[in-house]
């Protein structure tokens, strides 16, 4: 089924299973307003997947009204060509701009329909691809 009438469980229980577990760590990789952990287990620091977290929360404009606040986390995950070269990183990037007064149920849900994009049969072609249709 193509993006267009594709269908999103609410209030599902996501989770994965199967694979290998990877521990991230702090890598020491400074990030204003984040932090960065990398799973030092690749002992090669060019191949090492990593993932950024940063933060900036909602504040008070001086019109009285609330900025959104933004939560993002980027994965990288270094790519090494067949000539040994490795280029700029394959990422993944999932964000939040919550309201101030959004509720905790409120961005769960939001993230419950995010984890979903990530691998339902109708959108797995669009982050392949690009498909639409």
């Amino acid at each position: 089924m193509p993006i267009s009438g594709m269908t999103l469980l609410s209030g599902a229980t996501n989770s994965a299973t199967g694979g290998t577990s990877k521990t991230f760590n702090l890598d020491g990789l400074q990030v204003k307003s984040g932090v960065h952990v990398a799973d030092l287990s690749v002992t090669d620091f060019r191949l090492r997947p990593g993932i950024t977290f940063k933060s900036r929360m909602p504040a008070k404009r001086a019109d009285g009204t609330w900025q959104k606040g933004k939560f993002s986390a980027t994965l990288a995950i270094p790519k090494l060509l067949a000539d040994g070269k490795t280029v700029e990183y394959p990422l993944g990037r999932i964000e939040v701009e919550p309201h101030a007064e959004s509720t905790d149920a409120e961005i769960v849900a939001i993230l419950c329909y995010m984890a979903q994009l990530c691998f339902d049969t109708d959108t797995v072609p669009f982050f392949k691809t690009g498909a639409l249709g």
